[in-house]
């Protein structure tokens, strides 16, 4: 089974992720919240992920600007970067 860890904001998304990711076979193992969480993450040494999963639009530091640290560090890690948008409904 793969381990994946997404980094996302919108917390409330969460039980869906791990349901969708459940049933095609793989597992959610790990949680961040914004960019800083990720990093520090990574760096604890606790990250037992196969994939990291990456919010564009994160606070404090995007997905993008992890991708980019995640680089320099070289971690060895497979990134997948995406984009989740709330609409407010009026």
């Amino acid at each position: 089974m793969i381990n994946i860890h997404v980094a996302d904001y919108h917390y409330i998304f969460m039980p869906g992720y791990r349901a969708l990711l459940k049933r095609t076979g793989f597992r959610v193992n790990g949680h961040s919240l914004n960019g800083i969480d990720v990093i520090n993450w990574v760096n604890s040494g606790e990250n037992k992920s196969d994939v990291l999963l990456l919010d564009i639009s994160m606070p404090i530091l995007t997905g993008i600007e992890v991708l980019q640290y995640l680089k320099k560090t070289r971690s060895n890690k497979k990134h997948l970067l995406y984009q989740s948008t709330m609409t407010e409904v009026l």
